[in-house]
Parts: C-alpha cells; structure tokens; sequence
C-alpha cells in the first residue's frame, strides 16, 4: 500500500449577482440570449473560502497522521483573497518543497486558450508551511497556516462603539 495522499481541488463558485447591474445568473442568461452581451456574476469567493477553512485543518492533519500528505489545488485570485481577508499572507509560504500544509496555485492566463474544451493554466506556485505555530504560547507565533482562522484586525472596542453610536437603531429589544 503506497503513502495515503489527499488532494482536493477548489473550484469558484458564483455570487448571487447584483439586480441592478443585471449580474445574476438568470439576467446575464438572458442579456447573453436577447442582446448578445451580457456581465457574468463574479466569484463568490468568501463561500469558497469558508468551504475551505476548517478543512485545510483537519484534512491536513488526518493525511499526516496517515503518513500522507494533503495537496489543495485552488486559483491565484483565491490566494489573492485568503490573504486580504485573513490573518493568513499565504505569500509568506511561497515553498519550493510540500510541508504539512499544502496550497498549488494556479493562474488562467488573460486571454487564455481553449483547446478542445480544456482551458490552458499557467504560474503554478507551491505555498506550504506548518498547520500551527509552535510553541503555542509564544509571545509572538510564527504564521502558521492556522491564522486563515484568525481576524485579520481587531479594532478597539471604543472604534467600534464610536461607529455604532453614528447611526441610531433600527430595531430594539427588550429582555424581561
């Protein structure tokens, strides 16, 4: 029996679309029949993303404890999105050899060729690193790929009031 290795590829799904601008899927459908233009819906990225997260972990960890190895193949603009969003520079990771967490990015190119259905990708890149930072109770861990579970910021607590005192309720409850 040969190393048990997990690999899991991310694909993107849709947002819902924006009525106005006419991006959901049943209106650019019909712009793209009726008028023969149309703008698709974008990526839903923070879906995919969520999708994700907890399993990056645990999946890690369960190939690893098989003596194995996961491989996440995913696009660029969701590595993109993952570092903007998270406690996670996943660019931090840029990796020539596999560790416990594995991320193999890919990139379509700008205008990219088809080539009897198969879309050509280009610019792969290897971003692995550890699952966590050891040791835990470190003043300041070192970036593991644990922080995609992490706030990017925190603001201040007098910040956030300050925001929420700008507008007046909409709704109010009372708790006996």
């Amino acid at each position: 029996m040969g190393i048990p290795n997990i690999i899991e590829i991310m694909t993107s799904s849709t947002s819902g679309g924006n009525k106005n601008k006419r991006t959901t899927i049943p209106m650019a459908f019909e712009d793209a029949i009726l008028r023969g233009t149309h703008e698709a819906p974008s990526i839903n990225y923070r879906q995919v993303w969520a999708r994700m997260a907890s399993q990056l972990i645990a999946k890690s960890e369960i190939a690893l404890n098989w003596g194995g190895k996961t491989i996440w193949i995913v696009q660029d603009v969701l590595v993109e999105y993952i570092s903007a969003t998270a406690a996670l520079n996943v660019r931090h990771f840029l990796n020539e050899n596999t560790s416990e967490v594995n991320l193999l990015s890919f990139s379509y190119e700008e205008f990219f060729h088809r080539v009897e259905g198969v879309i050509d990708l280009f610019q792969a890149e290897l971003f692995a690193g550890p699952i966590s930072s050891i040791p835990k109770d470190a003043p300041k861990p070192e970036p593991s790929f644990q922080d995609i579970i992490r706030s990017p910021i925190c603001p201040s607590l007098p910040f956030l009031i300050g925001l929420l005192a700008k507008r007046s309720p909409t709704n109010q409850v009372i708790v006996p």
